[in-house]
Order: structure tokens, then C-alpha cells, then sequence
């Protein structure tokens, strides 16, 4: 409910003009987000399932390849909503509206802290009966949210709701993976995943160096930025012995 609430918070507090800068920040995030969140939807039964079967080898089996596509598929997109936002901007709002290129680009780490709060909430709290660990969350971050809204929107608009937002959804994210640390750790699931983030780092760096020499139209500028960063990121894979091995072998069996 208060992520539906932002909007109209910001209406109310600020003007309508910031109300719809705020609106078009979240959409790439809003659009992306339920692509990733989907798997929570469909594991969940599976995992309640085996909870009441006593499976706990299994459910922590299929919770960790799940936080591992979580975190590789939210990171993955994040990087590439960065990129290409600057373009997405021109193509979509024209140049009338140079400050919601960051506003899109502060707003895409929701693309991340949503997902991998899910995996907490949706696939661990809520199959496992932990009703407190779902419930307690939600609450603070709605909370919160309305606290954060109050304090930053009228002096600061669409960023300041942006900023709440942010603010919220990481508090919430910390507290559903503190709530339920005694089952999986997410300590251990960065440190595997450290390569990609710094292929994340140097895909986005090398892309906005891209982004202030490409001289061709705003289309061709998007496709070719997305097409050097899928490239480039399955190069990086082929390079890692490990996760290559876990990419031919995921083809393989499809």
C-alpha cells in the first residue's frame, strides 16, 4: 500500500509537475521489478510444501539458486537501466527533461533491494510460517515511508520522494534479511557473486564513457550500448571458468 501511496503523497505535498517526474522514474523499475519477483510467486508453494515435509536440505537448495538468480538477474538489469537511461530520456521526454535522467538512474536500484527482499519475504518468511519476519517489515517501511515523504518532498519534490523510496525499500530489505539470518546468509551470497558485481562496475563505466561519444541517433545509440553490454557480460562469463561451466551446463540442459 505505501508503495502505491508515493504518488499521491508527492501530489499532495508538492505539484502535480513533480508528481509526474516521480511517476516516470519509478516506470522502468515498476516494469522490470515483477519479471524478477515472479519467481518468488512461483516457489513459493514448492518450498511451503517441503517445509511441512521436514525438507529442510531441499528448501535451502532451491532458496540459494534462487537468491543467486535474484541478485545476478537484478544486478544484470540494473546496470543496463543506467546505461541506456540517458538515451531512454531523449528518446521518450526529449531534452526538456535532463534532470530525470538521474532520477531514473537513483530509482533503478529498486531493481535490486525489491527482488532480493522477496526472496526473504515471499519465499523464506512466508512459507516457513514465520508470520512476524513478513509482517514487521511492512509495516516499519510503510512507516517510514510516510516520515521520510514528509521531511524531504516539500523542499526537495520528485527527488526527495525518490530519495524516500530508496531509503525505505533498503531499510526493509535489511530488516527482512536480519529477520531470517538464521536460515540463509546473504554475506555469503555477495561474496560469490563479488565478480559480477565488478562486471556491473566496469560494464556501467565503460558504458558512460560510450554514452558521451556516440555521435548517431538516440535508437542507434540505445542498441548499440545494450548490444556491448550483453556482449561484454557473456565475455566476462567465458572468462570464469566456474560460471562458465554453470552456463554451459544450464544450455545444455535446456
Amino acid at each position: 500500500m505505501y508503495t502505491q501511496f508515493d504518488r499521491t503523497m508527492v501530489m499532495l505535498l508538492s505539484d502535480n509537475t513533480n508528481s509526474g517526474l516521480y511517476d516516470q522514474s519509478l516506470k522502468m523499475a515498476k516494469i522490470i521489478n515483477p519479471f524478477i519477483s515472479s519467481l518468488s510467486i512461483a516457489i513459493l508453494p514448492r518450498i511451503a510444501n517441503l517445509y511441512y515435509s521436514n525438507n529442510s536440505l531441499e528448501i535451502k537448495r532451491l532458496l540459494n539458486k534462487s537468491l543467486s538468480f535474484t541478485i545476478i538477474t537484478g544486478l544484470f538489469l540494473y546496470g543496463m537501466v543506467i546505461l541506456i537511461s540517458p538515451q531512454f530520456v531523449l528518446l521518450f521526454f526529449g531534452e526538456s527533461f535532463p534532470s530525470i535522467i538521474i532520477m531514473v538512474q537513483l530509482a533503478s536500484i529498486l531493481i535490486v533491494l525489491i527482488p532480493i527482499g522477496g526472496v526473504f519475504s515471499n519465499q523464506i518468511a512466508l512459507p516457513l510460517n514465520r508470520t512476524r519476519a513478513f509482517v514487521l517489515p511492512t509495516i516499519i517501511g510503510a512507516l517510514l515511508n510516510i516520515l521520510l515523504g514528509v521531511l524531504l518532498i516539500p523542499k526537495n519534490g520528485a527527488i526527495g520522494a525518490i530519495y524516500s523510496i530508496i531509503m525505505t525499500e533498503f531499510v526493509v530489505c535489511s530488516i527482512r534479511i536480519y529477520m531470517v539470518k538464521d536460515f540463509i546468509s546473504i554475506k555469503k551470497h555477495l561474496i560469490e557473486h563479488i565478480y559480477f558485481i565488478t562486471i556491473y562496475i566496469i560494464l556501467v563505466f565503460v558504458g558512460s564513457i560510450l554514452n558521451g561519444i556516440l555521435i548517431f541517433s538516440t535508437i542507434v545509440n540505445t542498441i548499440i550500448l545494450i548490444t556491448m553490454y550483453i556482449f561484454m557480460y557473456f565475455i566476462f562469463i567465458i572468462f570464469n571458468k566456474n560460471h562458465r561451466n554453470k552456463l554451459f551446463n544450464f544450455i545444455s540442459r535446456r
